[in-house]
């Protein structure tokens, strides 16, 4: 009886790996998926998310900022690294137009009674997390800034839907350490009744920050930002 739950253990476990390591597509992978049709090969740049963990007021609010953020976000180049690494081609040019025209522009504001407002344009940004009262924070524990082509299902784990093969850019902001995740997902062979296709990961990078949430330390996470492309390099060297 032991010896077959063992059996049973270790075939679960073969597969289950066997499973992810599935999902992580090297140059000829992509090669050979878009062998009849090159233009499988091309990633458009259509997600981006912030999740900022706000509990215990560790990670605070102004983390949010698109200044600190979004705006400094080095997509080119971090589009450049997955394209050389994967062998894809990814077009950033929706994403650049919309921060060039700075409708991903966020900011925290501070009122004289100590409440906190948002600005942003919500036909662009997303906020899921947190409870708002108008342009009031209220009740929040967590809240994940986002831009996608799907905007009217976008919640926290709707990155998983869409209508297009895309790179995706998901940040993580924690007390307990926070990290970045680059995404590759292809779309599945079919849509669901709600005219959406799932989306598997097929390339997964991923890079841990090195910096102090407590304090609010705003030009640190923009400095952590900044050097994505370069974490991503070094981390391929070790």
């Amino acid at each position: 009886m032991v010896r077959r739950i063992i059996l049973i253990l270790v075939l679960v476990f073969i597969l289950f790996f066997a499973c992810v390591s599935s999902l992580d597509w090297a140059k000829t992978d992509f090669e050979a998926y878009a062998a009849s049709d090159p233009s499988l090969k091309e990633f458009a740049f259509k997600y981006f998310g912030h999740e900022v963990n706000l509990k215990l007021g560790i990670c605070c609010t102004d983390y949010m900022e698109s200044e600190f953020t979004i705006d400094v976000l080095p997509v080119r180049e971090i589009a450049d690294y997955m394209e050389g690494k994967y062998g894809v081609v990814i077009d950033t040019s929706e994403f650049e137009a919309h921060r060039k025209n700075g409708h991903f522009d966020l900011d925290v504001i501070q009122t004289d009674d100590g409440d906190e407002l948002i600005e942003h344009y919500d036909d662009f940004i997303k906020i899921d997390g947190l409870t708002l009262v108008g342009t009031l924070f209220t009740h929040g524990s967590w809240a994940t800034v986002s831009w996608s082509e799907t905007p009217e299902i976008e919640s926290i784990f709707k990155y998983e839907e869409g209508h297009s093969n895309q790179m995706q850019i998901h940040i993580a902001t924690n007390p307990i350490g926070s990290w970045i995740k680059i995404w590759l997902r292809i779309k599945s062979d079919t849509p669901n009744r709600d005219g959406y296709y799932d989306m598997t990961i097929v390339a997964e990078e991923r890079v841990n920050f090195d910096f102090k949430t407590n304090g609010c330390n705003l030009e640190e996470i923009k400095a952590a930002i900044q050097q994505i492309p370069d974490m991503l390099r070094q981390q391929d060297q070790q």
